[in-house]
């Protein structure tokens, strides 16, 4: 036995950290003896040089590539709060509103990943999410579902012809016709406080929300034991159900309806956190049994 030492992975005199760059334009307002105020500010955020581990590139051989500064990402939007606050007599009371824009995009790739990076993977059916010039990060990614076959109940998707035109929607869709499906990084998000109080009494109200995201659901399977989600079995195609919106049980190409658009649903909400209401026992009361 010869036993001796070999270099696993390349090295990178170029390696530097990844940096962030924020400017940001803001104005904060008083109006009517501080009853109202208003707060604004506009950002744009450039994060530059991240970092991409697993990189193969035609110049390694026999050893993995070292990590690498690979992309730029950038962060643009508006954040706005608006409050009102007043007192009538015992009762007080104020509302505040707050409201944010973000537009994420990839603005940078290094020339060896000019085709984008695969991200998440659903089981073994294939990457969901892409990293790519001019998308946001890690975007959604895969086939667009258009329908199903009325005759065998397989999932159809858009097919595009080599010029990028779309051609006849197929069941065996190739690579090439995966598309951008949304993103998971939300373009707004919002929120709503109201507080009020009379004498003893207060009363808090609290609601946030986002949107203009996607999620794509990867809790299904194709067997049996672990698709058992309602909405895609309520109206699959069936030989007396010719007309579902959903693929048959057992359809060949199943998997990869779990990779398209058939699995991506509008992320948007609204949740109202605490809705709270109390009483504080005035302290003469409380002092006579020593609370």
């Amino acid at each position: 036995y010869i036993i001796g030492y070999a270099p696993s992975m390349s090295g990178n005199q170029e390696l530097k950290w990844e940096t962030s760059e924020q400017f940001n334009v803001g104005i904060d307002m008083r109006f009517l003896r501080d009853r109202l105020t208003v707060s604004f500010d506009w950002f744009d955020k450039k994060t530059k040089d991240l970092i991409v581990t697993g990189i193969t590139t035609s110049t390694i051989v026999g050893v993995s590539a070292s990590p690498m500064n690979a992309g730029n990402v950038d962060n643009k939007g508006v954040e706005l709060e608006v409050r009102w606050r007043d007192q009538i007599g015992d009762f007080n009371y104020s509302i505040s509103g707050n409201f944010s824009s973000l537009r994420n995009r990839v603005t940078y790739l290094h020339p060896t990943l000019k085709d984008g990076l695969a991200g998440v993977g659903v089981r073994n059916y294939g990457t969901v999410t892409r990293f790519e010039i001019g998308y946001p990060a890690w975007h959604l990614y895969g086939y667009e579902f258009a329908g199903i076959e009325p005759s065998t109940g397989e999932a159809l998707f858009n097919h595009y012809n080599e010029d990028g035109t779309l051609g006849q929607p197929t069941t065996d869709p190739l690579d090439s016709d995966k598309r951008h499906l949304g993103s998971g990084i939300p373009t707004y998000n919002y929120g709503l406080t109201i507080n009020m109080g009379w004498k003893g009494i207060d009363f808090l109200v609290f609601a946030a929300g986002a949107g203009g995201n996607q999620i794509l659901n990867a809790l299904n399977n194709i067997d049996y034991t672990s698709n058992r989600l309602l909405y895609l079995t309520e109206d699959r195609w069936t030989p007396t159900h010719t007309n579902g919106t959903m693929p048959a049980a057992g359809a060949a190409n199943y998997a990869k309806f779990l990779t398209s658009s058939g699995v991506v649903m509008d992320a948007r909400y609204l949740k109202i956190k605490p809705i709270q209401l109390g009483y504080n026992f005035p302290q003469h009361l409380l002092k006579k049994i020593l609370i």
